[in-house]
Formats: C-alpha cells, structure tokens, sequence
C-alpha cells in the first residue's frame, strides 16, 4: 500500500481536495494510473491497495470520492467482492470496476451491477478521463497527453 500526493512545486486546487482508491495488484498498472490521475490534476490524493485486505484497511481509514477495483486480485476476494462493502463504507462516492474479463462475462457484470461503471481492459486514456470527469466533478478537457494505459 502507498500513497501518492500532488507535488508541493504544484499549485493545488481551492476547492475541497479528492481523494482516489486505486485497487489492483498490478503495481505497474497502479502508476500508470496515478500518473494519469496526476496529469487531469495534481491536487487529487491518491492512494493505491495492492489486495483485497489492504483495501478493505484503507476504505476504514479514509474517504474516497472514487474508488477504482480490478476484479481479479488475488485469492482472498475479487473486486466485485468490494463493491458493497465500498458503497457501505463509502455512501455517495462512485464504485468503478476494472476487468479484463471476456466481453460477455462483462456484459453478465454489469447487469448485476446495474450502476456499476465498469472499464474494461484495455481502456482508452479518453474513457478514464471521462470516468474522472464525471466521477470527480473535474471541470478540465481532455488533454490527449495520458500514456496508453496498457
């Protein structure tokens, strides 16, 4: 588990500050993500959980504005298996899913969870910039200077 927040060199928001839950056991993915976080705005706090109990830790500790699971992270528990236990400890923040899980397995999820953005992997830079924008309120354009994600 770490943590990653805007650089003091970088002017910060005057609005409340966002926070962001990255869940994922690819520690690479994690950066990659943070790093496009960081680039749509510096002052958002991130922090990353590479299992499900580490998790589950910080969902206790902390709020969360937008909380990122991949479904498939270790033996313990799959990030669906986080989506109640987020939306109980977190009410009103956005629950988003991440899988790589065939198209029609995914099709499956997301009827189950009717709300439940889900961003399947691969994504696009753009489509999580729009869950960004949409999620965290963020009043910025897409600046099309995000590395693919994968």
């Amino acid at each position: 588990m770490w943590k990653l927040n805007a650089r003091p060199d970088q002017p910060v928001s005057s609005t409340r500050i966002r926070r962001v839950l990255v869940v994922d056991d690819d520690v690479e993915l994690c950066h990659i993500l943070c790093r496009a976080i960081n680039i749509a705005d510096r002052s958002i706090e991130i922090d990353v959980a590479n299992s499900a109990g580490s998790a589950r830790e910080m969902l206790e500790r902390a709020r969360y504005d937008l909380i990122l699971l991949d479904n498939f992270l270790d033996a313990e528990a799959r990030g669906v298996d986080l989506v109640r236990p987020s939306r109980e400890r977190q009410p009103g923040s956005v629950v988003a899913l991440m899988s790589s899980m065939e198209r029609s397995a995914l099709a499956a999820l997301a009827s189950s969870q009717h709300d439940l953005p889900i961003l399947p992997k691969p994504f696009s830079p753009m489509l999580f910039h729009h869950l960004l924008r949409e999620s965290l309120d963020l009043a910025i354009p897409y600046r099309g200077n995000i590395a693919p994600l994968r």
